[in-house]
């Protein structure tokens, strides 16, 4: 069965809370889109300063959240739960729910998703793109549906705190890992071991 596709548009002052009440739905299968500071972000990240017209021709105001439902968690019942947290976070947004096939969730996501610098020692790289580590620790990944890209912002915050904890011998205990990332991370930093466990197979 297809699923559905929910844009939400918000005020990109708005975004990240956006983002986190979007999680509170699904914890997979969500990215976001955010040009409100697209020529330092893609200096940052993707070190280049030639961007696409395309790119370049967004809407600076907006952002939009899109997260994927499984026919059997109700989108209609899940839209209504977003409209209704975003009104009492005052977040004044649009909702768009759309069908789309498997195919398209399954993987349209990785082209937002980029490597990434986190802190002052971490390269995450998907695993499917290249990029020079630069004295950089990396971690690359492919995460699949898991949480743990290191996009959001509780993950980034994990991994620089990793980053100034790990000094060499540690031994780490990742409870809800996900994807595993901040259990990789830290075993990159010089951990001696990690146990990564989580509910979700």
């Amino acid at each position: 069965m297809d699923w559905t596709e929910i844009k939400i548009t918000v005020d990109t002052k708005d975004i990240d809370t956006a983002g986190d009440i979007a999680n509170m739905v699904v914890p997979y299968g969500i990215y976001i889109e955010d040009y409100s500071d697209l020529e330092r972000e893609a200096m940052e990240i993707a070190h280049i300063d030639l961007i696409d017209e395309d790119l370049l021709a967004k809407d600076r105001t907006k952002g939009i959240v899109h997260i994927y439902i499984d026919p059997q968690d109700h989108p209609q019942e899940a839209a209504a739960f977003l409209t209704e947290r975003l009104a009492a976070a005052g977040i004044e947004n649009e909702i768009d729910l759309t069908q789309c096939k498997n195919a398209d969730w399954e993987n349209n996501w990785k082209q937002f998703y980029k490597p990434m610098e986190i802190g002052e020692r971490l390269l995450v790289i998907p695993a499917w793109e290249q990029a020079d580590p630069k004295g950089r620790v990396t971690l690359t990944l492919n995460p699949g549906l898991t949480f743990g890209t290191g996009s959001h912002a509780t993950t980034r915050l994990c991994l620089t705190a990793l980053e100034s904890r790990i000094h060499g011998g540690e031994r780490v205990l990742d409870l809800g890992c996900g994807s595993g990332i901040l259990s990789i991370a830290a075993l990159r930093l010089g951990a001696k071991s990690a146990f990564a466990c989580d509910i979700d197979e």
